[in-house]
C-alpha cells in the first residue's frame, strides 16, 4: 500500500528527445516543421563541428564524448558534422583521399547524435562539389555511407557547403539536380539542404532558380560571419545594392525555407575580433522567422595556433581532461569569448564572468614534491650515444645537471633529460609548477598507459635563462606530443616521472640546468577574475 501512493505522489516521467517529439522534418512553405509538430515551425539551435580532415586537431574532436557534452552539457538540439574534402592545391586530407577515416569520424558523430535524439546534419563539406558529383551520389545513397540513414528522422543531408566566387549559380544548381534525383530514387525522404555561391551568400539567387526536387522537401542555406556579414551592410557582390538581411528574406519571400547551417561571431578570419552586437541582431531575426542555425566550430586551439571561431582556448581544451564528465566541457573559464556566446545562446546561462585570456590563473594550494637528495632522479641521452648528461647533483638547493648535445646516428634532433620519479599525482588537481634558471626545456609528463614515446608534454615553451624562473603547468598544458600513437586521456593519478628534456638541433651544444621547488598544484584553484567581458547579455535565453 505504501509503495503505491509513493508513486501516486512522485509518478515517474519519461523525457524524450527534439526528435522523438518533432518527428522527421520537412519544408512547409517557407518554413520547416515536423511530422508530429502539427504544422507548427520547428527551429533548431547547435553547435557544428569543425571539418572532418585528418591532422587538424578538429579531428580528434568526432568522438561520442563530444556529442554528450553538447547535448547533455550545451542543450544541442541539432549537430552539423562536417565530411571534409580535399581543397585542390591546399591539402590531401579530406573524404576523397582518406575516406575511411573521415567517414568513420562522421560516422562516429552521427551515430552518437541518434542516440542521443537530436538532428544530426551530415554535411558534404566541400567548396568544388560540382567536381566531385559522382563522388557525393555515392556517398548519399551508399548503404554502407551516409545513405544508411536516408531515411532515419534524427538525419539531414547538406549536400554543397560553400561554392566560392568563382562557382555559378548554374553549377551548382546541375549538381544539386544530380546529387538530389539520385537521393530520392534511392527511396529517401529526408530533408535536404543545398548550398549557393559567394561561400552560401547568394541564397536570394539560388531562391529564384531552384533546384528541382520531386518531394520538393529542400531548404537553402546561407551563412554568416556577422562581422562581414552584418545584417543591414550590402551584400559586396550585388547589383543593385542588397541587404544581407534582404538577401535571406528574399528567400523567404519565394516560398522556400531558409537553414542557417554554419555562422559566427566575427569576419571569419582565424583571428578577426567577435562582434557580438551583430551576431544578436542576427538570432533577433532568425527567431522572428524561425530559422534553424549551427554555430561554427566545436574544436579548442592548438600547438600551432587559436583561432577566433574555437569554442575552447588551448589550455582549456576539453580532450585533455576527463572527457567523460560534463563540466570539463561547459566551464566558461575554459572557452573562447566566441565559445561563451555560443554557450549562452544555447543555453542561456551567463558566461560574462570568465576573463578573456589564453592562461588561467591560480589561486589554490602548493605541496612541495622536491626530493632533499638525488636518489629519485635519474638520466637519459638517446642519439646514437653523442649526446651526454652529467649526474644529477644538489646545487644552490637545486637538482643541477650539465649536457652536451651532439647529432649522432639518428634522425631526430639530440636531446638529453633530467626524470624525478613520482608515484601518482592524483592529488595535484591543478597542476605542477617549479622553478628553474639555465637552458630551455620542455616538461614532460610520463603516463604508465602512453607507449612510443607519445608523452603529454608542456606545449607552453620555456627560454634560456640566467635568473630564477617560476614556471606553473596546469594539466591542461599538458598534450601528447603527437607521434600518431592512440590519443590517451591525460591522467594525473598515472604519471610516473616528470622528466625535463633539453632538444636542440644543433650539434656539440653545452649547457646546464637548475631546478628546484618542484610542487604539486591542488584543489584546481582557478582565480575568476570579476566581470570584464566585452561580451553584452543576450536579450532573452533561446526556447526550450
Amino acid at each position: 500500500m505504501l509503495r503505491i501512493i509513493l508513486i501516486l505522489l512522485f509518478p515517474i516521467f519519461s523525457f524524450s528527445g527534439v526528435v522523438s517529439q518533432n518527428g522527421r522534418l520537412f519544408a512547409d512553405g517557407n518554413k520547416i516543421v515536423g511530422e508530429k509538430s502539427n504544422g507548427k515551425p520547428v527551429q533548431l539551435k547547435g553547435p557544428s563541428m569543425q571539418w572532418s580532415v585528418t591532422g587538424w586537431g578538429s579531428d580528434k574532436f568526432f568522438r561520442t564524448e563530444t556529442v554528450n557534452a553538447l547535448v547533455e552539457g550545451w542543450n544541442a538540439q541539432v549537430i552539423r558534422v562536417p565530411l571534409g574534402l580535399s581543397v585542390p592545391g591546399e591539402f590531401k586530407t579530406g573524404y576523397d583521399h582518406k575516406p575511411a577515416e573521415n567517414w568513420e569520424r562522421v560516422k562516429t558523430v552521427t551515430d552518437a547524435a541518434i542516440a542521443k535524439d537530436v538532428y544530426v546534419i551530415v554535411d558534404w563539406h566541400s567548396h568544388y562539389g560540382h567536381l566531385q558529383t559522382n563522388l557525393a551520389i555515392d556517398f548519399f545513397t551508399n548503404p554502407k555511407l551516409a545513405g544508411k540513414y536516408g531515411n532515419n528522422p534524427h538525419v539531414i543531408f547538406e549536400i554543397y557547403n560553400e561554392p566560392p566566387d568563382s562557382v555559378s549559380w548554374e553549377h551548382v544548381k546541375t549538381y544539386s539536380n544530380a546529387v538530389i534525383a539520385a537521393i530520392r530514387k534511392a527511396g529517401f525522404k529526408n530533408l535536404i539542404l543545398v548550398g549557393n555561391p559567394h561561400w552560401a551568400t547568394d541564397i536570394d539567387i539560388a531562391a529564384k532558380d531552384p533546384p528541382a526536387d520531386p518531394l520538393k522537401n529542400f531548404a537553402l542555406v546561407f551563412h554568416f560571419y556577422a562581422d562581414a556579414h552584418r545584417t543591414d551592410s550590402n551584400h559586396y557582390n550585388k547589383k543593385p545594392a542588397i541587404t544581407f538581411r534582404n538577401v535571406v528574406q528574399t528567400a523567404l519571400a519565394q516560398n522556400i525555407p531558409v537553414f542557417v547551417s554554419e555562422w559566427g561571431t566575427n569576419d571569419a578570419t582565424q583571428y578577426g575580433k567577435s562582434n557580438f552586437a551583430e551576431t544578436d541582431k542576427w538570432h533577433a531575426y532568425l527567431d522572428s522567422n524561425k530559422i534553424s542555425s549551427c554555430a561554427w566550430g566545436a574544436t579548442a586551439g592548438t600547438i600551432y595556433g587559436e583561432n577566433v571561431l574555437d569554442y575552447w582556448s588551448a589550455w582549456g581544451n576539453p580532450l585533455h581532461y576527463d572527457m567523460s564528465k560534463i563540466a570539463n566541457w561547459t566551464d566558461p573559464y575554459r572557452m573562447t569569448p566566441h565559445g561563451r556566446y555560443i554557450y549562452k545562446w544555447l543555453t542561456g546561462k551567463d558566461t560574462t564572468h570568465a576573463p578573456e585570456t589564453s592562461s588561467p590563473g591560480y589561486t589554490g594550494t602548493y605541496s612541495p614534491l622536491t626530493p632533499k637528495d638525488t636518489g629519485s632522479w635519474f638520466v637519459i641521452a638517446d642519439d646514437g650515444g653523442v649526446s651526454k648528461i652529467s649526474n644529477i647533483k644538489i646545487k644552490e638547493d637545486a637538482a643541477y645537471f650539465t649536457f652536451t648535445l651532439g647529432k649522432g646516428s639518428y634522425e631526430w634532433d639530440p636531446y638529453v633529460a633530467a626524470s624525478f620519479n613520482v608515484n601518482g599525482l592524483g592529488k595535484c588537481g591543478y597542476g605542477i609548477s617549479y622553478l628553474y634558471k639555465g637552458a630551455a626545456h620542455t616538461l614532460r609528463a610520463e603516463q604508465s598507459d602512453v607507449k612510443d614515446w607519445d608523452f603529454h608534454v608542456n606545449y607552453k615553451k620555456t627560454f634560456d635563462t640566467g635568473n630564477w624562473t617560476l614556471v606553473v603547468v596546469p594539466w591542461g598544458f599538458m598534450w601528447q606530443s603527437g607521434w600518431g600513437g592512440p590519443e590517451i586521456a591525460r591522467d594525473s593519478s598515472k604519471v610516473t616521472a616528470l622528466t625535463w628534456n633539453v632538444s636542440k638541433a644543433a650539434t656539440n651544444e653545452t649547457g646546464e640546468i637548475y631546478i628546484k621547488d618542484i610542487k604539486c598544484l591542488e584543489n584546481g584553484g582557478v582565480g575568476i577574475a570579476p566581470i570584464r567581458s566585452r561580451q553584452p547579455a543576450l536579450q532573452k535565453p533561446p526556447a526550450p
